[in-house]
């Protein structure tokens, strides 16, 4: 081996460091890999996370106060107006009945 030559001691160093080189390129590439893998993993966990703390079936549950004041006082409306509403169909439905009953009491006496 000591009878190399130059040209030859050159061709193995530079097989060396292509070698190396590629090593370490792949090396890289797998650490980057892994993390992006992680880093997806990571995200994915945060936001089952975020969906687990968030309240189901109560809305605005974790809203600042001001909402939730806010919030009672829509509900407490909605349930004013449909209660206005619904007395208004009450005495729509006893008036059509009554007017029912006045049209057939006037079609009895007209015949």
């Amino acid at each position: 081996m000591a009878n190399l030559s130059q040209f030859q001691s050159q061709m193995m160093l530079l097989a060396g460091m292509l070698l190396l080189g590629w090593m370490l390129a792949r090396r890289q590439l797998r650490s980057r890999g892994k993390a992006i893998t992680q880093h997806q993993t990571d995200r994915e966990l945060r936001r089952q996370r975020a969906e687990a703390d968030q309240p189901r079936g109560v809305p605005l549950a974790a809203a600042p106060p001001e909402v939730q004041r806010w919030q009672v006082e829509m509900f407490e409306l909605q349930r004013d107006l449909k209660a206005e509403l619904d007395m208004k169909i009450v005495v729509v439905q006893s008036l059509i009945r009554q007017a029912d009953e006045r049209i057939a009491t006037l079609r009895r006496h007209g015949e």
